[in-house]
């Protein structure tokens, strides 16, 4: 008899210590569920921001490609407006030269705003759609190689072809001396530009036409002398020349026979070989 009271109060001190497991592990599995749940909320919230701050950010980017979209828009027809007013035509009427723009925008590094900026001041320079159409390229080329703004290369090339009375071909074969000049002297584009602006017509007597005055321009920039006062520099030189003084025509002339002696003379050379 006192071995089963024995057995059984082992069964219920067993069955007692078990029952307050399970309770302090219900306890524990409550206490955990209430810090997932925590957890998950912070995660929702946290979650909920990212996606909320992403909408945004791409609402944002999309308002702001729109607005830039619009703009660069309006700025175009703004310009292509000013061609078809320097013109004296309507914009209906300048729709080719709208395309060509568009498609010199779409085809090298410039803006199809900057395109019809450069078109205005071929208007302004008097050419028509077609010249400037055919000009622009050229221009294009020279601003990349110099780089200037398109514009202000638009604006010297034809002050340039209008000071030289050059052709539209002529003008295409002096932008890109201009350009082998820049590359191979002490001097830039524009300087060169201006030079060629403050020569002006006077340059029109070098015999050896856009070639030789670009030539002279970079030999007087290698030697410190550039942009405008270059062109100053051999406007007065070419001047010297064409009415020399009683001093400066007797130098030349004996220049003169002195070369004609010397020609002379390798002629001899060459006739005895």
């Amino acid at each position: 008899m006192a071995e089963l009271f024995t057995v059984s109060a082992r069964i219920n001190l067993d069955q007692s210590g078990y029952t307050e497991g399970l309770r302090d592990a219900e306890g524990k599995g409550k206490e955990l569920a209430g810090k997932l749940s925590g957890w998950s909320n912070a995660v929702s919230v946290a979650v909920g921001n990212m996606i909320s701050g992403a909408v945004s950010k791409v609402g944002s980017f999309l308002k702001n490609a729109v607005t830039s979209s619009i703009q660069t828009g309006a700025q175009f027809d703004s310009s292509m407006a000013q061609v078809a007013a320097t013109m004296g035509k309507t914009v209906d009427q300048v729709q080719d030269l709208a395309r060509f723009a568009r498609q010199m925008g779409a085809s090298t590094s410039f803006s199809a705003s900057e395109a019809a900026d450069a078109l205005n001041y071929m208007a302004l320079a008097g050419y028509d759609a077609q010249t400037s159409m055919k000009m622009l390229p050229n221009v294009l080329n020279l601003a990349a190689a110099g780089g200037i703004a398109l514009a202000s290369a638009s604006d010297m090339v034809t002050d340039a072809a209008s000071a030289l009375g050059l052709t539209i071909d002529e003008t295409a074969t002096m932008v890109d001396q201009i350009a082998v000049a820049s590359s191979k002297t002490n001097t830039s584009v524009a300087q060169l530009g201006e030079a060629i602006l403050a020569i002006g017509g006077t340059a029109q007597m070098i015999s050896g036409g856009t070639n030789e005055l670009a030539t002279s321009l970079g030999i007087l920039a290698d030697n410190g002398i550039k942009g405008a006062e270059g062109g100053t520099h051999l406007r007065n030189i070419i001047l010297a020349l064409v009415s020399p003084t009683d001093t400066a025509a007797e130098a030349l002339n004996k220049l003169a026979a002195y070369y004609l002696k010397f020609a002379l003379f390798l002629t001899k050379r060459i006739l005895l070989l």
